[in-house]
């Protein structure tokens, strides 16, 4: 089952009427943990040591998002932009448009292990909030799997 979100089902409610002050809170709270910079840690099974030994890669496939909804990132190959719905985000929902790519050739492993980040990053639903207060970044599958686990760089 998927982790519950740390908002109720629907998204952020308190019930009644007034000022949002908590709701807006809440929400600032998760933008806040959840923006900034990652690095993969692994995709699917795999840990991202194995994954770009197996690439030939050097440098580590990463994640930016902006407090403005933003997304930039290295895929193992190339650099992406994407945007992230900051109002899903709110009720647990990863909601990503759609993802640009620069188009620079390289190895066949290297392209193989770009695919794998930019289709598992396509698929993300969701993410585990819990997960946010140790630094981790945990994006799920719409059945709750963990497509991808992202961690702040050190």
């Amino acid at each position: 089952p998927r982790p519950g979100p740390l908002l109720p089902p629907g998204g952020v409610s308190e019930g009644g009427s007034g000022g949002g002050s908590r709701t807006d809170a809440i929400v600032s709270s998760i933008t806040e943990q959840v923006t900034g910079d990652w690095n993969l840690a692994s995709l699917g099974d795999q840990g991202v040591d194995q994954l770009m030994q197996m690439a030939g890669l050097s440098n580590t496939p990463s994640l930016s998002i902006g407090d403005d909804g933003s997304v930039a990132g290295f895929s193992g190959v190339n650099r992406f932009t994407s945007g992230l719905d900051l109002d899903q985000l709110s009720q647990g929902n990863f909601d990503l448009g759609q993802i640009a790519s620069t188009r620079m050739a390289g190895s066949t492993e290297a392209m193989g292990l770009e695919d794998q980040f930019l289709s598992a990053l396509s698929n993300v639903q969701g993410f585990d909030v819990s997960s946010l207060a140790d630094g981790v970044l945990s994006l799920l599958g719409d059945n709750g799997q963990e497509l991808m686990r992202f961690i702040r760089p050190s």
